[in-house]
C-alpha cells in the first residue's frame, strides 16, 4: 500500500471515529423565543458562547449555551426557574448573582457563564 493510500485510509478511519464518538450529539432548538451571546469559559479558556432561549409561559426557561468539547458541538441544557438555575443532566451548579448579572457555574467553576438578566 503506497503512502497515499494509507494517509486516505487513516483520514477516512478518523473521520468515522469521530462520528461515531457523538451519536447522540445535540444540535439545539430550532424553535426559540431569544439568542446572543455571552461571556463563558471552559477549563480556564475565556471565550463567548451562543445561546438560545425558550420562554416555557409559567415563568420559567430552558438555556441551551453552545460550547464546544473535544473539538465537538456541545451544548449545555440550564433551567432557570425563581432565580434557580439547575442543569438538564444533573450536573451541580452553583451561581452568584451581581449587578444584574448572573455567574452560572458547573463543575466546581471548570465551566461558567456570565447571563444578564435581561437574557432571561
Amino acid at each position: 500500500m503506497n503512502t497515499h493510500s494509507l494517509a486516505a485510509l487513516t483520514c477516512a478511519a478518523s473521520v468515522l471515529l469521530t462520528a461515531c464518538a457523538f451519536p447522540t450529539a445535540e444540535f439545539g432548538p430550532t424553535n426559540y423565543d431569544s439568542s446572543g451571546t455571552v461571556p463563558c469559559s471552559r477549563d480556564g479558556h475565556d471565550k463567548v458562547c451562543g445561546y438560545r432561549l425558550i420562554n416555557k409561559g409559567d415563568g420559567s426557561s430552558e438555556i441551551w449555551l453552545a460550547n464546544f468539547q473535544h473539538g465537538a458541538p456541545f451544548y449545555r441544557v440550564l433551567q432557570y426557574q425563581s432565580h434557580h438555575f439547575t442543569s438538564r443532566d444533573g450536573t451541580r451548579v452553583t451561581t452568584q448573582h451581581h449587578n444584574s448579572q448572573w455567574l452560572v457555574s458547573l463543575n466546581r467553576r471548570e465551566e461558567t457563564y456570565q447571563i444578564p438578566d435581561s437574557a432571561l
